[in-house]
């Protein structure tokens, strides 16, 4: 769904357009004159909108011809960056205000001579821009691309498949109410654009001189055309609009211009179904209906450095607030991950316990009896019998060293063998020690405490333990 709208200086236009399976409809239409002591505009736009149903869609804008400067230069370049500086410098010559005081845009139209560059320059002042927007904006409405009726009627033009025939450009006269838009179109390109400040409505009258103005205002225009390209030939007037309602003017027209004149409804062109634009004796569509027929086609797009500035921290606002939003979502959803999962552990863990006090008593007895088992087997056996021992010990032990204990302990897990007695010197305590460590049946032999001799005997008493070999 696309509303276009175009403000004039006495009424304003709506059109809501419905594009669907590569046509356009035109859904409905509106055209709404007011005065000057009428009261604001913004309200009248808006109760037009109430009071006729119009969608609130993206709208298309429209500058009328007659506020904005248009021109058609060529600049010596086929470079965008290049030919974006170029342009920026043409600014200050095209127009006599400063760089503060206008809003400007411009559109590549193609390859002029070799090297060159064909561009069409849109220049508007600021307050201006500034008005249209407040009172479009003012009736509820957001303004997708501001554009101008010079491109739209361009592209009306491209989309009906209109060509020029061999090397004569066409000269699209487009009248609209109070005014007329002329475009002279050379190779499939507008190389002069013009606003005229006749309309349908001077043009209606019994009175012929209004017609024979508007022709002569095309002569001149004509004659302009020709200064800059010697070499023009028109081949044809084409015009559109409310030109061919009024009576007489086509005939005027190439009476006074020797041009062939070709009357076109370039709404009923592009519009495949819908409704008529009311009063379309005076009013001309064919600007909306060939911006609606063709928004991607659009270049010029007029917005004030404040909207643009409100739109961008409007954009970044809203994202920072999805953001937010996104962060706090992810955040509380961590969380809830987070409590639920400790819960599903803790409850794994009460269960874990509950069945671990359940089988705590029953898991002591099987630990208890399969130590005692452990000890059965141990005392069965044969390394743990005294004789064994005592045959080990007897064949290990020095001549000269008596032994006083022996304690055999089963009852720790490796068994283990503790030896006390005396010695006739340390040698000898030392040469046990190595002799145990050899045996097969013994392991980690060492001595307790220290060797110390008896004044009464001369002799060394000594302690000497040793487990048991697995």
């Amino acid at each position: 769904m696309i509303l276009g709208i175009e403000l004039l200086a006495d009424r304003f236009k709506l059109a809501q357009f419905q594009t669907a399976g590569g046509g356009l409809s035109l859904v409905k239409a509106h055209v709404e004159v007011f005065g000057t002591d009428d009261g604001s505009l913004a309200q009248r736009l808006a109760a037009a909108l109430e009071s006729e149903g119009f969608a609130k869609a993206p709208v298309l804008a429209c500058l009328p011809r007659q506020v904005v400067t248009v021109r058609i230069i060529e600049l010596p370049s086929t470079d965008p960056a290049e030919i974006a500086d170029m342009v920026h410098l043409q600014m200050g010559k095209q127009t006599p205000y400063s760089e503060e005081e206008i809003v400007s845009d411009y559109r590549i139209l193609g390859a002029g001579r070799e090297g060159y560059s064909r561009v069409m320059l849109a220049i508007v002042q600021r307050t201006v821009l500034r008005h249209h927007y407040h009172t479009i904006e003012s009736a509820g409405l957001t303004v997708a691309r501001m554009s101008v009726s010079s491109e739209g009627i361009l592209n009306w033009y491209r989309r009906a498949g209109n060509r020029p025939s061999g090397d004569a450009a066409d000269v699209l006269l487009d009248v609209d109410a109070g005014s007329a838009d002329v475009t002279v179109m050379a190779g499939g390109m507008p190389v002069f654009s013009r606003g005229i400040l006749i309309g349908a409505e001077a043009l209606a009258g019994g009175d012929d001189a209004p017609k024979a103005q508007l022709c002569q205002e095309a002569q001149r225009c004509l004659e302009t055309c020709r200064a800059e390209a010697a070499d023009l030939t028109v081949g044809k007037i084409l015009l559109t609009g409310a030109g061919p309602k009024v009576a007489g003017l086509s005939g005027l027209l190439k009476e006074k211009l020797g041009v062939d004149v070709e009357a076109r409804d370039a709404v009923a062109e592009l519009v495949t179904a819908g409704e008529r634009p009311e009063d379309s004796g005076t009013a001309s569509f064919t600007a909306l209906a060939g911006m609606a027929a063709a928004p991607e086609d659009l270049a010029f797009n007029l917005i004030p450095g404040s909207v643009t500035l409100r739109r961008s921290l409007t954009r970044k606002a809203k994202g920072l607030t999805l953001f937010g939003i996104l962060l706090m979502a992810v955040l509380v959803s961590a969380s809830v991950y987070t409590s639920v999962r400790m819960s599903f552990k803790q409850a794994r863990l009460n269960a874990l316990q509950a069945r671990y006090r359940a089988t705590e008593a029953d898991a002591r007895e099987v630990e208890r009896r399969h130590d005692l088992v452990k000890l059965v087997n141990r005392r069965r056996d044969a390394r743990f019998a005294a004789l064994t021992l005592l045959s080990e010990l007897h064949n290990r032990l020095p001549p000269e060293l008596a032994l006083e204990e022996i304690v055999l302990d089963v009852e720790r897990d490796a068994g283990q063998v503790r030896l006390a007695g005396n010695a006739a010197e340390r040698t000898d305590v030392s040469a046990l020690v190595r002799n145990l460590e050899a045996s097969a049946l013994l392991q980690n032999v060492q001595t307790e405490g220290t060797t110390s001799r008896d004044r009464e005997t001369g002799r060394y008493a000594f302690r000497v333990t040793a487990s048991l070999e697995e």
